[in-house]
């Protein structure tokens, strides 16, 4: 007995295999066996028109990337080698901040006031001298 609705044919025109695991191309939603499944086998029309699309801002570079990265100092767009402000000597601000500089910039505005920082230390200590005592 023959199934004659299993499977589908390959599109591809100079192969047609019937194929029972068809797979479909991502691009242009065609069916094809495994040996034709990949945009390079079928080669497809619509496979690299919508890839690569964000270019690098970086002078000299000529790297595109499928999705866009942009610095949050200076706005550029830049492939994933000069992501980062020191990789692409990012002009924003007075110069490039560094990892430690990050770090040590925001350590010193989470730190509190020096009367502040006073006050309850040795609100602290009055409470622990208190728990002492009993």
């Amino acid at each position: 007995m023959e199934f004659p609705d299993l499977g589908k044919h390959c599109s591809e025109k100079s192969c047609k295999q019937l194929d029972f695991l068809p797979l479909k191309c991502d691009v242009c939603k065609q069916d094809f066996c495994k040996d034709h499944f990949t945009c390079a086998a079928h080669k497809c029309p619509f496979a690299f028109k919508k890839i690569f699309m964000y270019r690098c801002s970086k002078e000299g570079c000529k790297k595109k990337e499928m999705l866009q990265v942009t610095c949050d100092q200076c706005r550029g767009n830049f492939c994933i080698q000069h992501r980062h402000p020191l990789d692409h000597s990012c002009k924003h601000g007075s110069r490039p901040i560094s990892v430690a500089g990050c770090s040590a910039r925001r350590a010193s505005e989470s730190k509190p006031s020096g009367a502040f920082s006073t006050l309850s230390s040795s609100w602290l200590a009055q409470r622990f001298r208190s728990k002492v005592k009993r």
